[in-house]
């Protein structure tokens, strides 16, 4: 049990640190779309804009399908499939044992709330269920980046996903990385998203090229006249 414990624990850090990076690159994107939405004064119909648009898509379409993949991989699901072959590994014995003694009374109603009260340990069942439904909100986005975006596969895809079926898919895999964090750690992870070191915004105070005039606009040759 202690060496499926520590595989789990080593498979948690790698699927924290993948999911981290996803979730800092979704804040940036929206919060550089709500900038460029917000300001009138910055051009819409920009190329520019439509190849950053596609970057984050397909960079998280990725990210996310990294998440469902469950043969060989340290991944999400198969975390949540290893547990739930083995699922009394998370009991509530060890889970309590991690919070200090004086604590235990709140180590037993965290696992209440979170595996179901009076639960010797997590549900195989409820394991289960997490993964369908995780799979189930993520398949249009795992299709797609199947077939677009790791290959293009000549069936391509009936419909792209929505901006919002991929935002519930990313929204539920964070929830769950959160609450098997808890029952694997005993500790709290409140955001997945983490706080940025340095103010990223800042690159955009700044203009980075000076505005078009009739003064720095390339001159173009004109072409020579033929002699009749």
């Amino acid at each position: 049990m202690k060496q499926k414990l520590k595989k789990w624990e080593l498979r948690l850090q790698t699927i924290y640190e993948d999911m981290r990076q996803q979730a800092a690159s979704r804040e940036v994107f929206r919060e550089t779309a709500a900038m460029v939405r917000t300001n009138s004064k910055i051009p819409k119909e920009s190329d520019f804009l439509t190849f950053l648009e596609q970057w984050y898509v397909d960079s998280t379409v990725m990210g996310l399908r990294r998440q469902l993949k469950v043969k060989d991989s340290a991944s999400l699901a198969g975390l949540l499939d290893d547990i739930a072959a083995n699922p009394v590994c998370l009991s509530r014995q060890r889970f309590v044992a991690l919070y200090p003694e004086s604590e235990h009374k709140r180590g037993d109603r965290t696992f209440d709330k979170h595996v179901g009260a009076g639960a010797a340990h997590v549900d195989a069942a409820a394991v289960r269920a997490d993964i369908k439904k995780l799979k189930s909100l993520a398949q249009r986005s795992e299709k797609y980046a199947d077939r677009l975006v790791a290959h293009r596969d000549h069936r391509g895809v009936s419909a792209v996903p929505t901006y919002a079926e991929l935002n519930e898919a990313i929204d539920f895999a964070e929830s769950l990385l959160q609450k098997y964090y808890l029952l694997l750690r005993g500790d709290s992870l409140v955001s997945v998203t983490p706080k940025f070191l340095y103010p990223w915004k800042r690159i955009f105070e700044v203009a980075w090229l000076p505005p078009e005039t009739p003064a720095n606009k390339s001159i173009q040759p004109t072409p020579a006249r033929g002699r009749g």
